[in-house]
């Protein structure tokens, strides 16, 4: 997701997206990923460090795209910020600065105050971007109840994508009996749609419109309100199954694509693992390892003589048992 080079169908895809927007989502994996490891088996992994790395690039790279109102703009170097982004940079800055990392807090304030001259600004009955809004100013501790309880009391007007953010702002706001209620509401929705009705809404925001926004958020918070309920294993695999090479289209969903499955994974993906995986090259039977909870990670050279001298080499695993496993594999110290 945040080091490997993008296959064609990514590349594409990263096309549509804004400088400014790739950034933000590379800042939020980082942090995931960087959370998932280091609670894992593999926390002396040097990846973490590589992910240190791009975590300070990215908070560097979006602070000198901040404008002088204290907002961001969509692309990033337009001096006409916008709300939307300006909400998901104040989001992604507060998380960064919850993992340790330091941020200027007049930077954090001018874009706090930001957010909150855009949310007086908007329309009454515009639900959705004040839920948006709303969901930023709480992740930065600077929620207004009135308003969250205004937005909750018209819940039923709210958009699918929308429901989810007044669900994630209510668990910042400490409420977790109404994000239930929230969350009940999602469940009874058609995710494949914005609607509340599951018709063809005319005026849907833009970052509304992607399904895996919707399922990435939804997913969020039901690892925050109901971690073992089985819908949150359902929307990781559906994430997991819906990547557009490494990533998520649009790429603005791969931040909150990836917290969602780190965080799942974090929960279930080692726990009560046990297996035995054999290892095949070309046919040939290179290795037998036993693989449980606590086993680091292992590197197995496959012999050259194994290799085949023309064509595709051939990889293959058989699992005897019940569990979840990834491999990388390397030529000449090469991927």
């Amino acid at each position: 997701v945040v080091f490997a080079p993008p296959p064609r169908c990514q590349f594409d895809s990263l096309q549509l997206a804004a400088s400014g927007e790739t950034a933000v989502s590379d800042l939020m994996a980082a942090l995931a990923l960087q959370q998932l490891i280091a609670a894992s088996r593999d926390a002396d992994s040097p990846q973490l460090e590589s992910l240190d790395a791009r975590i300070r690039a990215s908070i560097r790279l979006l602070i000198s795209m901040q404008n002088r109102d204290g907002g961001w703009s969509w692309t990033g170097r337009s001096t006409q910020s916008d709300p939307y982004s300006s909400a998901r940079l104040l989001w992604a800055f507060h998380q960064a600065k919850q993992a340790g990392y330091r941020l200027s807090d007049v930077g954090l304030n001018a874009a706090a105050r930001f957010v909150e001259q855009q949310l007086s600004q908007t329309r009454l009955t515009d639900f959705e971007t004040k839920a948006i809004l709303l969901h930023a100013l709480a992740a930065a501790g600077r929620a207004d109840f009135p308003l969250a309880n205004q937005l909750d009391r018209n819940r039923n007007d709210l958009s699918t994508a929308g429901l989810p953010y007044l669900t994630l702002a209510f668990i910042e706001l400490d409420r977790k009996q109404t994000a239930e209620e929230l969350l009940t509401l999602v469940a009874d929705r058609d995710l494949t749609s914005d609607a509340p009705n599951g018709q063809a809404r005319v005026g849907a925001l833009p970052l509304c419109r992607a399904e895996t926004q919707r399922r990435a958020l939804y997913a969020l918070a039901l690892d925050a309100v109901a971690p073992a309920d089985a819908r949150l294993k359902q929307q990781v695999d559906w994430l997991m199954a819906h990547r557009t090479g490494h990533r998520w289209s649009p790429d603005q969903a791969t931040g909150p694509a990836m917290q969602a499955v780190c965080r799942g994974f974090a929960r279930t993906r080692f726990a009560g693992e046990r297996y035995r995986l054999t290892l095949f090259v070309n046919d040939l039977k290179v290795r037998e390892i036993e693989v449980d909870a606590d086993s680091p990670t292992q590197t197995i050279d496959v012999p050259s003589e194994l290799l085949a001298k023309q064509g595709r080499q051939q990889v293959r695993f058989e699992i005897t048992g019940r569990g979840r496993y990834s491999y990388q594999c390397t030529l000449g110290g090469f991927v």
